[in-house]
């Protein structure tokens, strides 16, 4: 099954998409992004997948790259046969990068201005504020000579399709799409490849023009798409579209399907009782010339058997056929039924996935496994004081203008130092400190120190208390946090802390990135739900500082 467009299918694809102004850039699920220009929509899988579609979708508008709306698409090129498509707005480009887990990069006067994921390699750097450099490029089979086409082939070091494949870089499919256009056999050592072959060879990539779009199908499975009518194909069932975008728009949904057995079985026993029927009509129709040829249409006449019993075999043939028929349908329809309950379970199950109370606000437990809960608004940091502060818990609190309230519940235990440390590192980092200054002064008290009578006089706004007798102060607490998955009483959760002992984790700083961008990079790395994730970020901009 095919897994990804290649470099000549980005070739096709460029043809066909739209140029003018964009009216929106947003997500349409996890690596999904659109651009809409006009009634298009340019669809972009990191997966491995780019194609225009006219069916509207739901999409989430990225807030960091709205500036990129009403700016208009002049130009769109492919870098060679490279896996690269960009899409030029003046000082601006739009790249996106179809190989390696995929990429869109936005960059300004050549400058990362945006990237959706943030990675590094031996030879580049792919973050924002640098400078974006392409990947070194392969060769591109598309204008080069016969001269150099043949000294790539002849310094192969296996057989044709391969020296196709690996060393010219048209890849498995292709390399086989070539040879078999060419007539040339795909087992032949490169080395042994007559001037005549290779002649065939160069002019078969030439050949592979766009003209539509083809989806093939085996067995009643979508196994590959392509822009052109394949010779490699030839044999299978398939669909021919106006453009190589709907026919991968097509192909598309139906990747993730497994093949229907039971509709091929039922499919295959009705071709069978068609042909039965055929038989029993043609023969009533020419008796003497069918029955005096002794076979019909597979069927072998017995000659020691009279006109009447051989019939007889027809039609109990007949009716077997149109039992097993009903048998198939019945047995079809038990499979979906089973299907429909086990979806249902499935949906029940999500549904029934447990949120604790402490999730409606900020939290974590330290490394002591103690809770740490914080307001996100000044009616939480009421509602937590009021609520769940008890003469037993701790409160702790950035010591900065719109600090969140935190709790440390003990629940009877005596934190540490440690635990401390980290609740103050924790209301520093969910404050208005994040993103404003690069470290934040916090502290703890009792319980029995915090009050909401302000002295004689004075008024206590909401969110705020009173703090009486002495403070214990942790000094500029970094602007650092990390993001991991743990296990609370036997189920993983995502969660945000200043600390977390866990093999999958990623450390967060403040920066540009939204929310939504933030999340669903960390989702990848983390193999999480993007929205899991999202919950737990600080709000105001995050960037990735490394991964695990």
């Amino acid at each position: 099954m095919k897994k990804s467009l290649s470099g000549i299918d980005l070739r096709a694809l460029i043809t066909e998409m739209p140029q003018g102004y964009i009216k929106k850039l947003g997500t349409a699920g996890k690596d999904i992004f659109v651009i809409k220009v006009g009634a298009k929509n340019m669809i972009i899988r990191l997966s491995g997948w780019m194609y225009v579609s006219e069916r509207e979708g739901e999409t989430k508008k990225i807030d960091s790259l709205r500036y990129l709306e009403n700016r208009r698409i002049r130009d769109v090129k492919q870098r060679g046969a490279d896996r690269i498509v960009t899409f030029s707005l003046g000082d601006m480009e739009i790249v996106i990068e179809l190989f390696g887990g995929g990429n869109l990069i936005v960059t300004k006067d050549g400058i990362i201005d945006f990237v959706a994921k943030a990675r590094e390699f031996k030879d580049r750097r792919v973050v924002v504020g640098e400078k974006y450099a392409l990947p070194q490029g392969s060769i591109d089979f598309f204008s080069m000579s016969f001269e150099d086409f043949s000294e790539v082939i002849k310094n192969g070091r296996y057989d044709a399709v391969r020296a196709l494949a690996v060393d010219l870089g048209l890849g498995g499919e292709y390399a086989e799409e070539v040879c078999a256009r060419a007539g040339v056999k795909k087992e032949k050592k490169a080395t042994e490849l007559s001037d005549e072959e290779l002649e065939l060879l160069h002019s078969a990539i030439r050949s592979m023009e766009p003209d539509g779009g083809y989806v093939y199908y085996e067995n009643g499975s979508a196994v590959s798409v392509t822009p052109f009518e394949s010779h490699l194909y030839k044999n299978l069932e398939r669909e021919k579209h106006r453009s190589f975008s709907e026919a991968i728009e097509v192909y598309i949904a139906q990747m993730g399907k497994k093949p229907d057995k039971k509709s091929e079985e039922i499919r295959r026993a009705e071709e069978e009782l068609k042909k039965i029927e055929e038989i029993i009509n043609e023969i009533y129709s020419r008796y003497d010339e069918v029955y005096e040829s002794k076979s019909f249409h597979g069927f072998a006449f017995d000659p020691e058997k009279t006109v009447e019993q051989n019939m007889q075999v027809l039609y109990e043939r007949r009716k077997a056929m149109k039992e097993k028929i009903k048998g198939l349908e019945r047995a079809k329809e038990m499979e979906s039924a089973k299907e429909r309950q086990r979806k249902e379970k499935e949906d029940k199950k999500i549904k029934e996935k447990k949120t604790q109370w402490y999730e409606s606000y900020w939290w974590f437990f330290t490394n002591e496994d103690f809770l740490v809960i914080a307001g996100k608004n000044a009616k939480d940091n009421e509602r937590i004081v009021k609520r769940y502060l008890t003469e037993e818990d701790f409160y702790a609190h950035a010591d900065i203008h719109g600090g969140s309230s935190g709790v440390i519940k003990s629940y009877g235990r005596k934190p540490s130092d440690t635990t401390f440390k980290e609740a103050c590192h924790f209301v520093a980092c969910f404050s208005k400190a994040w993103g404003s200054i690069s470290s934040c002064d916090a502290y703890w008290v009792r319980a029995e120190q915090v009050s909401k009578t302000p002295p004689s006089g004075q008024f206590l706004q909401k969110g705020s208390f009173m703090i009486y007798g002495k403070k214990n102060y942790y000094r500029r607490l970094p602007m650092r946090l990390t993001v991991g998955v743990v296990d609370i009483n036997g189920e993983e959760k995502v969660m945000c802390a200043p600390d977390i002992r866990s093999e999958k984790r990623v450390t967060i700083v403040p920066g540009k990135k939204s929310v939504e961008q933030a999340a669903r990079e960390i989702s990848e790395l983390l193999g999480v739900d993007a929205a899991d994730v999202a919950k737990v970020l600080p709000t105001r901009g995050v960037e990735i500082e490394n991964t695990p």
